[in-house]
């Protein structure tokens, strides 16, 4: 039997599993809801936020890198 303390652990493995999957790009998103819904028994809210914190930290990830490459191109007097 797991203590609570070794189930915390176990809680943050997962999630870290899932944000990564949330962010790699060759993993498509559908896939993913399909897997981890009816191969593991992954709970609910860890899913959700899982889910959620990767899809915020991939929005942060491409905005940002689009505004950094906004600010290099319009900035600059070189024009590609």
């Amino acid at each position: 039997r797991l203590t609570a303390a070794e189930g915390r652990g176990d809680d943050v493995k997962v999630l870290s599993a899932l944000v990564g999957l949330r962010l790699a790009p060759f993993f498509p998103f559908s896939a993913g809801n399909y897997l981890l819904g009816g191969t593991t028994r992954v709970p609910l809210r860890l899913f959700v936020a899982a889910t959620l914190l990767g899809c915020l930290l991939s929005n942060f990830i491409s905005v940002s890198v689009g505004a950094a490459g906004g600010a290099l191109v319009f900035s600059s007097n070189i024009y590609l």
